[in-house]
């Protein structure tokens, strides 16, 4: 479907200028700028990996590496009874509605605008299969309350024991690289937290 399913907005292309960023239930993202009388729509990234079982269900425009630089920052889930990739398209038509829901499909990426070359610049920041996004579970905050920017990502892993998961995504600037450690939930409600958690943390 190409109805909208998520909204943010922010400087992510850091001109000063803030524009809408839209997220569909065909996986696509789009930008709208107010020219003064009017928006205009850019596409900035296409996420078709067969059909509308995928919808960007995560969007953030945030300082991830802590630099002063904002970037998008996008979740996508859904589902698929096989590894995502065209050469099983036919497969994946003909696969029943139960089959879609016994696997699922996990993304975040981040995108940084290129001003010289006027593009956008993706990373996959962690893609996983056999898992769940949760509807708005990403956001970029300082929720150690140390004043450095981490991406939070809530998900269901569906080959694991308990299946809730909350994943914090932190930039390493030394090796340039995103590193992950994850909080394990229960299945059952209510959730409750696996592990000692955040000790540093006042944000609940």
């Amino acid at each position: 479907s190409k109805k909208p399913v998520i909204i943010t907005r922010g400087d992510a292309k850091n001109d000063g200028i803030n524009r809408l960023y839209v997220g569909t239930g065909a996986s696509e993202l789009w930008e709208y700028e107010w020219n003064g009388s009017s928006w205009s729509r850019n596409l900035v990234n296409s996420y078709v990996f067969i059909g509308k079982m995928y919808e960007i269900d995560g969007l953030v425009v945030a300082d991830g590496h802590n630099d002063g630089k904002k970037r998008i920052y996008l979740q996508i889930g859904g589902y698929s009874p096989f590894n995502v990739n065209i050469s099983n398209a036919l497969s994946f038509k003909k696969a029943s509605e139960t089959s879609f829901r016994n696997y699922g499909f996990h993304k975040i990426s981040e995108l940084t605008w290129d001003n010289f070359n006027q593009k956008w610049d993706e990373v996959v920041i962690s893609s996983e299969t056999n898992s769940e996004t949760l509807f708005g579970g990403l956001f970029v905050e300082s929720a150690r309350n140390d004043g450095v920017n981490r991406i939070y990502s809530h998900l269901y892993k569906r080959d694991e024991r308990y299946g809730h998961n909350i994943i914090e995504y932190t930039f390493d600037k030394t090796n340039n690289q995103w590193e992950n450690k994850k909080f394990w939930y229960y299945y059952k409600f209510p959730l409750i937290l696996k592990g000692t958690g955040i000790p540093d943390s006042t944000d609940e």
